[in-house]
């Protein structure tokens, strides 16, 4: 009877990542016995595919549940974005007296970070810190699901404490997933300095610099008007780290140089480049700039630039009107560039 049961559950899990799931559910209904096992595969089988519902409706159905059917449940609302139903999950195995693990923990917090539930998050924290499961090897997914945590609510002294700790633990090693997501939370909060020091030390470890990373680190740089290190960087991707730059790394560039004044060097970049869909913005954001800087011979020729890529969008000539208008010169109805 038990291997059975075991072939059974075999199948069920076989059908499951074939993404045969009907089927899979259609023989899990007719295995005449079924244990722990064959629960929780069915469980993660339909979580996995987004069928949340049903996933309830099983786990409602359990003769029993275990760490990990709870686990299923509460990380499949995590990953689905239905965190409020991933944090009341999570509450109730409390109350049922089931013990939380890594597992448990990571997605929990994960639930906090998406609804950015700062209080919950570090209540959450202080479970984490009682069970001392930041200090094993196990705790690294927790840690990084509060440094995002910490980080999206913008509490970089309370994410860098947490990075901090793995480091005094010794638990990074070769793992760069913590560094990429602290750098990139340090530039997205306007923390140029703390992102640039934390780069650089990446490289000191020997750990390799993403694509992603590079990114974050150009946007840090643009919105701390770091032009010439976003430069250092951009050709440093190129030449020393072997990456050919993607179109979010030129749009980065180019954000910087508009930003920046350097409004030629802008449209050279965005003439130099196939954007594709991405024409129509770069073209908004040299007129966007033409507008903060006055140049308005430039600006003309970028909205029409911008119109050729679609003519139905409006947001382009209406800002060279206002454009006009700001600096007193005739013209600012635009009648011109609507002939």
């Amino acid at each position: 009877m038990e291997s059975n049961v075991a072939v059974g559950t075999a199948l069920v899990k076989f059908l499951s990542k074939a993404e045969k799931i009907d089927e899979a559910w259609a023989l899990f209904l007719e295995m005449p016995s079924k244990n722990i096992v064959s629960w929780t595969t069915m469980l993660g089988a339909l979580a996995q595919h987004g069928n949340l519902r049903d996933s309830k409706a099983l786990f409602d159905r359990m003769p029993q549940g275990n760490a990990v059917s709870w686990n299923t449940l509460i990380c499949g609302y995590a990953h689905a974005g239905h965190s409020r139903e991933a944090l009341g999950m999570f509450l109730a195995m409390d109350l049922a007296g089931m013990e939380p693990d890594c597992v448990t923990f990571a997605a929990a917090v994960e639930a906090c970070s998406q609804l950015l539930d700062l209080a919950q998050g570090r209540r959450i924290h202080s479970e984490i810190t009682a069970a001392g499961i930041i200090s094993e090897e196990l705790g690294l997914g927790v840690a990084n699901a509060l440094i995002h945590l910490y980080g999206r609510c913008g509490r970089m002294d309370l994410a860098r404490a947490c990075f901090d700790l793995l480091i005094h633990e010794r638990i990074l090693r070769c793992n760069s997933i913590p560094w990429t997501s602290i750098v990139g939370h340090y530039a997205r909060n306007g923390y140029p300095a703390e992102a640039m020091e934390l780069f650089h030390a990446m490289a000191v470890e020997g750990l390799s610099q993403t694509p992603v990373l590079f990114i974050s680190m150009l946007s840090s740089c643009s919105h701390g008007g770091k032009l010439e290190i976003a430069r250092r960087l951009f050709l440093s991707m190129i030449q020393d780290y072997g990456q050919d730059p993607t179109i979010d790394h030129f749009m980065c560039m180019l954000d910087l140089l508009a930003r920046n004044g350097k409004l030629g060097d802008a449209q050279d970049l965005i003439q130099a480049l196939d954007l594709q869909s991405e024409e129509l913005i770069a073209w908004r954001t040299l007129v966007a700039a033409c507008k903060s800087h006055g140049d308005l011979p430039r600006g003309r020729g970028a909205v029409e630039m911008a119109m050729a890529a679609d003519d139905a969008m409006a947001a382009p000539y209406v800002m060279l009107s206002a454009m006009y208008r700001e600096q007193g010169v005739d013209g600012g109805d635009g009648n011109e560039l609507s002939r």
